[in-house]
């Protein structure tokens, strides 16, 4: 328990919602669910969760670059990596939209992903009861709002696929292995890729 005499800040990350419900501050009729009095019906504390799903690209690769790149960044997470403005046109150039990056390498393949940096979709945390030690049912909503599949699609199409075009120009051994070419010429093929192989970023926000 903690008491203040004007303002109270909660910064407990994807738990600030929880502190919240569990203290009575949120929807009434969930608070009602979960045996908790209300203090105030605030109907937004657990909703307009949000993440960025991200989608893997695979490309084949010239195992003497990756070799001379695991040698100079051995212990690196992340090898590199871009923010781009959207696929689609919309917005400013200079904002960031899309962003690719190089999460893994080995001598047959390079790993790249690429993030909707501003996610439509949004998802729900709720408590299952009053006791602040029990878990939250999370539901992160991901691609529920077909405007972020449809911007993944356009990422994979606008960005990956010309770089793995021109990276093949420059060393042939260099191609695009997922999303495959015929998956890319399919708009439903290329849907159920996306909404099958993205990724939790574990950026949580907004609840």
């Amino acid at each position: 328990e903690a008491v203040a005499s004007k303002k109270v800040i909660v910064c407990a990350g994807i738990h600030s919602a929880k502190l919240l419900l569990v203290s009575g501050v949120g929807p009434e009729h969930e608070l009602a669910e979960a045996g908790v009095a209300l203090v105030a019906d605030n109907q937004h504390v657990g909703r307009h969760l949000a993440d960025d799903a991200y989608v893997g690209a695979v490309l084949s690769v010239n195992p003497d670059d990756i070799a001379e790149l695991a040698e100079n960044d051995a212990n690196a997470k992340i090898h590199g990596g871009a923010f781009l403005p959207s696929p689609e046109g919309k917005g400013e150039p200079s904002e960031r939209a899309i962003q690719i990056m190089a999460t893994g390498a080995t001598t047959q393949a390079l790993y790249l992903s690429v993030l909707c940096v501003n996610p439509e979709s949004r998802g729900t945390l709720k408590i299952q009861s009053a006791d602040p030690l029990k878990s939250m049912l999370g539901d992160f909503g991901f691609l529920t709002d077909e405007r972020d599949v449809k911007t993944l699609m356009a990422a994979l199409r606008t960005y990956i696929a010309p770089m793995a075009e021109k990276m093949g120009e420059l060393d042939a051994a260099y191609s695009l292995v997922a999303p495959a070419p015929e998956v890319l010429a399919d708009d439903g093929k290329l849907e159920d890729y996306v909404r099958t192989s993205f990724i939790h970023t574990y950026h949580d926000q907004c609840s």
